[in-house]
């Protein structure tokens, strides 16, 4: 089962691009994207190289697989609506992204490879945190997301904008790569600290989720020298194990 590459503007047939086995009520599905090349922001060295090779990790541990690289907000909108449809029986989902991020209130957005930087402009090529949530939330299963991405304040946001809690659905886990209002560093070896750490982890201990993430967040705050603390949000209503640790 090869992991498939959507790269931006190669759409067609996206619908049809994933594994045509039939998903089970004990599937495992995974969704890994990486923006490293941006119209109008600077670009990230490893955003796309990260999610590249943890799109193949989670296939080695059973996980039904796509890569996304370098959407636009529009494509991204579409492989969520993907998503939801592929993973419509799936009794758990991953959702990883690595790219540029802000963080509005209390609020976390994702900059797809259409955003700009003057006033708004951010906004028309960003996807949320919540967005992305709705996306799995059709139907009770685990929600396991990723988050390798700045939560630095936007500087120009409207004064006059509303953004409430940062709530997240029954059965979610978010683990973000950096702590509330500081940065993710993009890493200069090939992948970015969090994402190095987490495939640290994948490959090489066993246990559940919370206990993975603990040993991520000691390791990428040590080698930051406490910069950046990877933090983390449950509403998990049990354990999660990511497939192999089940298995």
């Amino acid at each position: 089962m090869a992991v498939e590459i959507i790269r931006p503007l190669l759409f067609v047939g996206l619908l049809f691009g994933w594994n045509a086995s039939a998903l089970s009520q004990e599937s495992h599905v995974a969704l890994l994207v990486g923006i490293s090349n941006y119209d109008y922001l600077d670009d990230l060295q490893n955003a796309s190289r990260d999610a590249h090779v943890l799109a193949i990790e989670f296939e080695r541990l059973g996980y039904e697989t796509k890569l996304v690289t370098n959407p636009s907000r529009a494509e991204m909108l579409r492989a969520l609506a993907e998503l939801r449809i592929r993973a419509s029986e799936a009794s758990q989902v991953v959702i990883y992204i690595a790219g540029h991020g802000v963080q509005i209130g209390a609020q976390n957005y994702v900059l797809l490879r259409d955003a700009r930087a003057f006033e708004g402009g951010w906004q028309a090529g960003s996807v949320s945190l919540p967005t992305i949530f709705k996306a799995v939330s059709d139907k009770p299963r685990q929600k396991i997301v990723f988050w390798d991405a700045c939560r630095v304040p936007a500087v120009l946001q409207p004064a006059t904008s509303r953004h409430g809690r940062n709530n997240i659905p029954a059965g979610s886990y978010v683990a973000y790569a950096a702590q509330p209002g500081f940065a993710a560093f993009d890493g200069f070896d090939g992948n970015s600290p969090f994402t190095a750490a987490l495939l640290e982890e994948l490959r090489s201990s066993s246990g559940a989720l919370e206990e993975k993430m603990r040993k991520v967040r000691l390791r990428v705050t040590t080698e930051t020298a406490g910069q950046q603390v990877p933090w983390t949000q449950s509403s998990l209503l049990r354990l999660a194990y990511l497939r192999s640790d089940r298995d």
